[in-house]
């Protein structure tokens, strides 16, 4: 049984992995969450986010949907702009807040 399991972990092995593993989907992504996290008072339009992080506004939008769903930021609507901030209370990191 054992050699038996072996041969089926040798067969799926693709090698170690790397040593950084990434853990978000993009750079693009990871340039939006270091935008926002960053700094928690700071609150933006969708529009001022692509400018930002030069970033398509169609794809700011999707990742901001995906961060929102995720609880690490909040949205409201004023008129037809979206602002984002960070979701304070999900900074429950010790020290995040402080940086």
């Amino acid at each position: 049984m054992v050699r038996k399991l072996k041969s089926i972990l040798h067969f799926v092995d693709r090698g170690p992995a790397p040593s950084l593993l990434p853990i978000l989907r993009s750079q693009q992504q990871g340039e939006i969450l270091a935008l926002m996290l960053g700094d928690p008072a700071l609150e933006l339009s969708l529009t001022e986010i692509a400018s930002r992080t030069k970033t398509p506004h169609p794809s700011v939008f999707r990742e901001i949907q995906r961060a929102e769903q995720a609880g690490l930021v909040t949205t409201r609507k004023v008129g037809g702009t979206r602002l984002v901030r960070a979701n304070t209370a999900a900074l429950t990191i010790p020290g995040w807040r402080r940086c």
